[in-house]
């Protein structure tokens, strides 16, 4: 596991997958800067949207990059993945954490 103190600051790529009915369906990147305060991520995107935190299960998969795909990653020195779904009609919304993020067209 990469170690939080030395993400601070530098760039982040989030890849997203979109589960509809189970599987993954599409995919998205996401691109910020690392915010570490204790012992918890964030993901700031400036202008672009909230600073909002990364769950545990997206922090554990937090890993620096490789040069293969770093221009994939937006050149992001740290990325992780996490799984999205749509929210379900008359779904309590505050089960859920909000990002801010919007899915490209």
């Amino acid at each position: 596991m990469v170690e939080l103190s030395s993400v601070n600051g530098k760039s982040l790529a989030i890849v997203l997958y979109k589960i509809v009915k189970g599987k993954k369906e599409e995919g998205a990147v996401f691109f910020g800067t690392a915010r570490v305060k204790g012992k918890k991520l964030y993901l700031d995107r400036g202008k672009k949207g909230p600073i909002f935190e990364i769950p545990e299960t997206g922090v554990r998969r937090l890993a620096k990059t490789d040069q293969e795909v770093k221009e994939i990653l937006g050149g992001g020195d740290y990325w992780l993945w996490l799984t999205v779904v749509d929210l379900p009609k008359d779904e309590d919304a505050t089960k859920y954490f909000t990002t801010g993020l919007k899915w490209p067209k």
